[in-house]
């Protein structure tokens, strides 16, 4: 299990990447719902899209440490 990584002699733990993959997997899942128009059908689209940023980084983190 890798637990930091070096990007120009500065170390971050790993579950950095999965920080930044699980936001990239909410920007593109928030920008779908902006196109489809289903944001209308949501009682407030900041609390599900912070719920949504939570619940896929901890999907992927749970994918990949257990």
């Amino acid at each position: 299990m890798l637990r930091e990584i070096a990007f120009h002699s500065f170390y971050f733990p790993a579950v950095t990447l999965v920080f930044v993959f699980g936001y990239l997997v909410t920007f593109a899942l928030d920008r779908i719902l902006m196109t489809l128009n289903l944001y209308r059908h949501i009682w407030n689209p900041t609390l599900f899209r912070i719920a949504s940023y939570v619940a896929i980084s901890s999907g992927i983190a749970l994918f990949i440490y257990i």
